[in-house]
This record gives C-alpha cells, sequence and structure tokens, in this order.
C-alpha cells in the first residue's frame, strides 16, 4: 500500500483541483474513532465521515473502512464496492488493481473482473502491459491476462505505490501574506497593505497551499480562502488537501 507523508502538525495533505473547486478530506472523531469524509470549498460535506481513509484519483475516491477498500464516484456513488483486500490508488487505463483473497487482479469500473485474481503481485497497466509474478514466474500480461513475454526483473513494490511527491510548498514562502500574532492569537495579513484577511483569533495558522489557508483552534482545525473567506469554523480533528 501506497505511503503516506506525515507532517508535523498531523495532517495528511494532498492538493487537487476538480472542475475548478478545491476539495479537502476532513477528520472528525466519533465515539473515540477518527472518520475521514469529504469537504468542498464552500464548507460543506459532500462525503459523510464514515471512512478511515479517503485517497483521490482524477473523479474517483478510494476509500477504506474495517481494512476493507473500495471507491466511490464524485458523487459519493458506490463505483466498487467497499469489499476488497486492498486495491490501487490509481486507475491504470480504465483498470483497477486489486486484491482478493491474497490474490490481485484487475476490474473495470463497473467493478466487472477483466484479469482474474490469479497474481501473488501485480502492477499497473502501462501501455497496454502490467508486470505481475507468481511464485518464482516473472513476466507482462496484456488487458486480456495473456501472457506477453518472461522477464528477469524482480520487483518487490510499483512505482505507482511510492508516494515521490516534493515537499509540499508552503504559499507563506512568497511573502505576499504574512501570519502574525496578536495578544497571544494568530492571523494573516496582506504584507503589502497590511489587511487583515484572517483575524486574530486562532492559536496556530497552518498551511497555505492552493489558496486555502488552514487555522486551528484548540484541537480543532477550520480554513479559509486567501481571499479571506471562511470555509469552516474550526470543528475537525484534521484538514488536508488533495493533491496530484
Amino acid at each position: 500500500m501506497k505511503k503516506i507523508i506525515l507532517l508535523s502538525f498531523a495532517l495528511i495533505l494532498c492538493l487537487k483541483n476538480y472542475s475548478q473547486t478545491k476539495f479537502a478530506h476532513v477528520t472528525v472523531n466519533i465515539s473515540g474513532k477518527e472518520k475521514k469524509g469529504l469537504l468542498n470549498e464552500s464548507g460543506e460535506l459532500i462525503l459523510p465521515a464514515i471512512y478511515d481513509y479517503i485517497f483521490a484519483d482524477s473523479t474517483f475516491y478510494f476509500v477504506g473502512n474495517d481494512s476493507l477498500w473500495g471507491c466511490l464516484d464524485e458523487k459519493g456513488q458506490i463505483v466498487l464496492p467497499i469489499k476488497y483486500q486492498d486495491i490501487s490508488w490509481k486507475i491504470s487505463e480504465g483498470l483497477v488493481r486489486i486484491k482478493n483473497n491474497n490474490k490481485w487482479g484487475f476490474v473495470n469500473l463497473k467493478d466487472s473482473v477483466i484479469v482474474g485474481f490469479n497474481y501473488d503481485f501485480a502492477c499497473n497497466f502501462y501501455s497496454g502491459k502490467a508486470y505481475v509474478k507468481n511464485n518464482a514466474d516473472k513476466f507482462y500480461i496484456n488487458r486480456t491476462g495473456e501472457k506477453l513475454s518472461n522477464t528477469n526483473e524482480d520487483m518487490n513494490y510499483c512505482l505507482e505505490d511510492v508516494d515521490t511527491t516534493a515537499e509540499i510548498k508552503n504559499q507563506f514562502d512568497d511573502k505576499l501574506l504574512i501570519p502574525q500574532k496578536e495578544a497571544g492569537k494568530f492571523g494573516v495579513l496582506v504584507k503589502k497593505t497590511k489587511q487583515i484577511i484572517i483575524p486574530f483569533e486562532y492559536d496556530e495558522i497552518g498551511l497555505y497551499n492552493n489558496n486555502i489557508i488552514l487555522v486551528r483552534s484548540g484541537n480543532m482545525w477550520g480554513a479559509y480562502t486567501d481571499q479571506g473567506k471562511l470555509i469552516t469554523v474550526p470543528k475537525y480533528s484534521s484538514i488536508g488537501l488533495f493533491w496530484d
């Protein structure tokens, strides 16, 4: 399963833009257990906070609950039921790599099995072929599961499962907006005009990226746009932004 970057203030960060609408995943504490949902830039919870994990690819969301995985569309409708042992978080050539009963295979976005669950190890399709292993046999298959060629490559991980994202840029580094502290509370100013765009009401100003600024009050997180529009008051255990 893909590695996850954890930042010092305990947010899982991602950045992504869908139809010029920014989305964030949020975490709430329900009966002592943290659950994730999906928030839009208007502060509306468009996926309920009932999932253990949410990851995104294009306009699809891969969700996990109780160690089982599935896929939802951007409206929250089930694409792949939450029943699989493991799942790739990227769609490759219209197929999703799935682990079921300890074997890997591929299904389409209608949950039809295209390549059977026959492999001990598999990577996503690129240019119509995918690397797979069975015991000591290593080879490439096409989209119907037909063997194309043997290989001596002995891969134990797939490139798509390793997070190679560069360090996340904090737009405060551009010095156009600056967080400041007054009377023990933090806010944000426009550097040139000294206009206050986020009031001095917060215990922490968090990440500023993709035109969204995260704020903390007590143990709860909220968010503003960089124009000073409140997206959500601090009421979530964490807020993260999706990135490619």
